[in-house]
């Protein structure tokens, strides 16, 4: 269910139009496998900031000031030819 819950959020964040606080993006590069680790390394780092930042804001602020917020993330080897052998079906 979360798998089928998160692919549906970026399909539909994919079918709005970005705004100022919202939107996507993509990005495929060749890496080693080093650079493949810092940047795992930031985005959970990046995930703990964002939990970090939430817990003070529902501590500190009152429920209509708040409303709720979604960041997905997938970071991994890929292989566009597995990826796109499917999609034309």
């Amino acid at each position: 269910m979360l798998k089928a819950l998160n692919v549906r959020f970026v399909a539909d964040t994919f079918s709005e139009a970005p705004t100022d606080i919202s939107g996507f993006a993509t990005l495929s590069r060749q890496v080693s496998k080093r650079t493949a680790r810092e940047v795992a390394d930031e985005l959970h780092a990046l995930s703990r900031r964002l939990a970090e930042a939430a817990r003070r804001d529902q501590a500190t602020l009152p429920p209509e000031e708040l409303e709720a917020r979604k960041l997905v993330t997938a970071w991994g080897a890929v292989s566009y030819e597995a990826l796109t052998s499917d999609v034309d079906r």
